[in-house]
């Protein structure tokens, strides 16, 4: 088994991690860059639910 990631495998890690409701404000989230790297983030607010660097 290797411990090399491929940006494959954090799409996939992101895809099962992604929860529709922010907890911040009424907005959804989704996939998608914050600040150079993968996130999980909400669509209206922008805040990060979940961050892969």
């Amino acid at each position: 088994m290797s411990d090399e990631r491929t940006p494959h495998d954090c799409e996939d890690l992101l895809a099962r991690l992604d929860d529709p409701s922010c907890q911040y404000c009424d907005g959804q989230l989704g996939i998608g860059p914050y600040k150079g790297s993968d996130a999980v983030l909400c669509e209206a607010c922008g805040t990060p639910a979940i961050r892969v660097w």
